[in-house]
């Protein structure tokens, strides 16, 4: 089957995967910063939420697209346009950890190399940012909504989930002695 209909088959899911992905990880980032925790802690947070959240979305994704289909009013043999319950939950999963291994990297490679990003909050920020609005372009591509007011929502919704998960972290860094 042709890239394109795999993706316009699945774009829910890969929008769905990716936005979470990025949020959830980048979430993860900015309260272990806020908390001033350190970037090998960053690290194995970011990677374990990567893998287990990614299965679960995946795993729910599934679930959902097939009780969808096992609806009362939808007791029909899939169409060709219809997604897969197997094919969603993979499609979410993948773009889950594609997009949401973007704002680790920083922090990755500042373990490695630590003379090569001083300090890596503010490129895995940067990176966050373009992934949110590429996937906003990339969702307005495949719709009728602007390129524009795609990338802008993405961008905007995304920065304040990080937002929120920064200043949570920031406050709870006094409560709990660190």
């Amino acid at each position: 089957m042709p890239l394109a209909v795999l993706i316009r088959r699945y774009l829910r899911d890969l929008v769905f995967g990716a936005v979470d992905g990025a949020v959830t990880t980048f979430a993860i980032v900015a309260g272990a910063v806020g908390a001033d925790l350190g970037g090998g802690v960053i690290l194995v947070l970011g990677v374990a939420n990567l893998i287990a959240d990614g299965f679960s979305m995946g795993v729910s994704d599934y679930l959902g697209t097939n009780a969808d289909q096992g609806q009362p009013g939808k007791r029909r043999r899939a169409c060709d346009g219809d997604p897969d319950p197997r094919g969603a939950a993979v499609a979410t999963f993948l773009a889950f950890v594609l997009v949401g291994a973007i704002p680790l990297l920083p922090f990755a490679v500042h373990l490695m190399s630590p003379n090569l990003i001083a300090e890596p909050l503010w490129p895995s920020t940067a990176l966050t940012a373009l992934a949110f609005a590429g996937i906003g372009v990339a969702k307005a591509r495949a719709t009728v909504t602007p390129v524009w007011r795609g990338a802008a929502e993405t961008l905007v919704l995304g920065g304040g989930a990080a937002s929120l998960a920064f200043v949570i972290g920031w406050l709870l860094r006094g409560v709990v002695g660190m």
